[in-house]
């Protein structure tokens, strides 16, 4: 095994690990902070299977990640955060990935697209930060 493979290997099996846990304790109590930390490793596997060409496993973790950003959504709209347009934006994105070049697909929808960009820029103009 190469220093790539080796490499590669062992960021699997950290974020792997990293997700169990991170699954465990948003079973135990949910968050829109703890949902998107799970949708970013689930984000973070699918890089790693595009790299390796295993489109089918890399699918299933976008698919994942669609779902845990899509909990934060719900959790940061439920609690009334202002910063719901970063697992908005995920979800569109992971939606995007899953549904482009499907039969039928109308695209992704007009209202969260806007709301996310309201979100977006209300942030940066109320509360500007690194990210």
């Amino acid at each position: 095994m190469d220093q790539t493979s080796a490499t590669e290997t062992q960021a699997r099996k950290d974020i792997d690990e990293g997700i169990g846990i991170l699954e465990k304790i948003v079973a135990l109590k949910p968050n829109m902070e703890r949902e998107s930390l799970c949708g970013s490793a689930y984000k973070r596997v699918a890089m790693l299977a595009a790299a390796e060409e295993r489109e089918a496993e890399a699918m299933q973790a976008i698919t994942r990640m669609q779902e845990h950003y899509a909990n934060a959504e719900r959790l940061g709209r439920e609690s009334s955060l202002g910063d719901t347009f970063y697992p908005m934006l995920n979800r569109l994105a992971a939606e995007l990935i899953l549904n482009l070049g499907q039969p039928g697909w109308e695209g992704l929808d007009f209202t969260a697209k806007a709301s996310a960009r309201t979100g977006l820029r209300e942030a940066i103009s109320t509360n500007p930060d690194f990210w």
